[in-house]
């Protein structure tokens, strides 16, 4: 009963709360060492590493594990703040992610094709 519900509910939950935790102070004090209230990657990535050690030391309790763990929480949380929104919304290329609204019944060449067509004529009818 209560040891299933800890194993599975509540120590996961800890664990996690835990990794937040380490994130969000270890980044709001290098900012205030540093003396910069901007965002900076690397405030981000020393945070990730501090939170990747919380975390592998509360799965494996090897200080191996967890230093790796560290080491790519770091890793990726500084490339993400480095990146920021334009890594998953880049408005640049967000459409050629999505297939089109309406596709089109007939195909209509343009104006460049018709030239290109012209152009070489060996190539009028493919």
């Amino acid at each position: 009963g209560f040891q299933y519900v800890m194993s599975t509910k509540i120590s996961p939950a800890v664990t996690f709360s835990a990794v937040a935790l380490t994130y969000a102070a270890a980044e709001s004090f290098l900012e205030e060492v540093k003396g910069s209230h901007h965002k900076d990657p690397w405030n981000s990535a020393f945070a990730g590493a501090a939170a990747g050690m919380v975390l592998g030391g509360f799965l494996t309790r090897r200080f191996d594990v967890a230093s790796m763990t560290a080491l790519g929480t770091g890793l990726v949380m500084g490339m993400v703040d480095f990146n920021g929104p334009s890594a998953v919304c880049d408005p640049v290329t967000e459409k050629a992610r999505h297939f089109p609204a309406k596709v089109a019944t007939k195909f209509e060449e343009t104006e460049e094709l018709k030239q290109l067509k012209e152009k070489y004529p060996e190539f009028k009818y493919n």
